[in-house]
């Protein structure tokens, strides 16, 4: 596909998608279980600001625009060739009064209403400083700090602040839940406008950025104190740089092999645990390269699929492969029958026929534009969507019936993604921006020493391979990968 091609695909791609949102919504409403659509409502917090501020530092490949005075970040590369491109910083973001942690719920309806105030609250929390600082200032930060190091790396139509925010909000979950425990956390912020058109762009900012976050990276391992651990967090897009870093680690390696010609002394991890969520990675590269990547963890690397990941699923059509947090068919129905037949019936004409007239609608345009040629892609598109959109976004997805077979057969099918992985699916628990969102109330208890899944509960299943790979297999899977599936019919307490 040329790059004419791939940006006429996402363009219609992402428009379709746009105005599918109204759809999706309304789907996950009249699709939710009763469980959770009906009964009294649960009175939840609505948070105000707080005397509090949450310190959140960064480095940033991102042009500061304003420099005299109050730093401003938008999507511009910071191009210095001379000092370097990444620029320090701290961002202080007013914390949430009276913050309940999401552990402490005792219901899904609470856990949500929880959920959804914390989201509210810091989509638009105040960043009342924001303070540029040497790069000196931030190694003897790091290397008078003593706890965890919490590097976060944000995806694809990510505006500065809102890493920022991000962040924050994942920040006051933790510490509600270890409070005292060291924390520092650090955003990795890319040059993203925050701009759903911007795709192509935002791959190539992505890109040029990869240098300063190996040297970020080395920074801090070089500075930090023995007994200071660092985990990577990588979201949708980012989740390329925990390959890239990998990659580059796994070569230096062997290079350091073949100029001293003999064995050399394997390093020891850099991070503790990598958590992957959304993971905008071509499945099949992560599968051949996640040797190196467990390679750079002395504990685990997480990684986070949802089903339902609206972005992922336009992501995989735009790449015509599977993405690593979505690892299935576009149109799959394969790990989501039973989910899929269950939701049939509770759709309400309205909603379907407005989802074939936004079809029609883009389908006309694309052809009127793009030619012939785009209309098949809109077709082709619109039909993996209506499995992806039109089933409960609230429902945990079923073993699918052929899976269940396959393992009936040969038991011994089951295995981890790896020795050092856990597969963790979060279809129907994250819902915001269409899936496509860190399913922040788990990943704060997993980044906990030992690690916690309260008050969350998990039910095991294997999910099909995507249709490359089971024909690679030769039409029958030689390995079913294993997935903990979040159960939405209980929590832990």
């Amino acid at each position: 596909m040329s790059s004419w091609e791939k940006l006429t695909a996402w363009l219609i791609t992402s428009l379709l998608v746009a105005s599918l949102q109204l759809v999706v919504v309304s789907l996950q409403i009249a699709t939710a279980p009763p469980s959770m659509a009906q009964g009294a409502p649960v009175s939840g917090p609505t948070y105000q600001p707080s005397r509090v501020q949450l310190d959140v530092y960064y480095a940033t490949t991102r042009l500061n625009e304003n420099p005299v005075g109050r730093p401003l970040y938008g999507g511009a590369r910071h191009l210095d060739y001379g000092e370097g491109s990444t620029e320090f910083g701290k961002a202080e973001v007013t914390a949430a009064a009276s913050y309940q942690t999401i552990s402490n719920a005792m219901s899904w309806p609470e856990l949500r209403n929880q959920m959804s105030a914390a989201d509210n609250y810091f989509a638009t929390a105040a960043i009342k400083e924001l303070h540029k600082e040497s790069q000196k200032e931030f190694t003897d930060r790091i290397a008078n700090f003593h706890g965890l190091i919490i590097i976060y790396v944000h995806g694809y139509d990510m505006p500065f602040d809102s890493a920022v925010r991000e962040m924050a909000e994942l920040v006051q979950e933790f510490q509600a839940r270890a409070p005292g425990q060291p924390l520092l956390p650090i955003c990795f912020s890319w040059p993203s406008p925050g701009n759903k058109a911007a795709y192509s762009g935002d791959e190539a900012s992505l890109e040029w950025s990869e240098k300063p976050f190996r040297e970020l990276i080395n920074l801090i391992n070089q500075n930090k104190a023995t007994d200071t651990s660092v985990d990577l967090l990588a979201h949708s897009m980012g989740s390329r740089y925990a390959f890239a870093f990998a990659r580059s680690q796994s070569q230096n390696q062997e290079l350091s092999q073949e100029l001293n010609l003999g064995a050399v002394r394997t390093p020891s991890p850099i991070f503790r645990n990598i958590y992957l969520s959304c993971s905008d990675v071509d499945f099949h590269t992560a599968e051949a390269r996640k040797e190196g990547l467990q390679n750079c963890v002395s504990k685990l690397v997480y990684v986070f699929v949802n089903d339902n990941d609206g972005a992922l699923f336009t992501s995989q059509m735009l790449h015509q492969a599977p993405r690593l947090g979505r690892p299935i068919d576009p149109s799959d129905s394969g790990s989501n029958a039973n989910v899929a037949a269950a939701s049939a019936g509770s759709l309400i004409p309205s909603q379907t026929s407005l989802l074939s007239e936004a079809e029609t609608m883009l389908s006309d345009k694309a052809a009127s534009l793009f030619g012939q040629k785009a209309r098949s892609f809109v077709d082709q598109l619109a039909s993996g969507a209506s499995t992806v959109f039109t089933k409960a976004s609230q429902v945990s997805p079923e073993q699918s019936p052929d899976v269940t077979m396959w393992l009936a057969r040969d038991p011994y099918l089951s295995r981890d993604w790896s020795s050092k992985a856990r597969l963790i699916d979060s279809t129907g628990f994250i819902t915001l921006n269409m899936g496509h969102r860190l399913a922040w109330p788990l990943m704060a208890g997993l980044m906990l020493d030992p690690p916690q899944d309260t008050p969350f509960t998990f039910a095991s299943i294997n999910k099909r391979p995507d249709s490359a790979m089971l024909k690679a297999m030769g039409g029958t899977p030689t390995y079913l990968y294993r997935f903990d599936r979040i159960d939405l019919s209980r929590l832990s307490h």
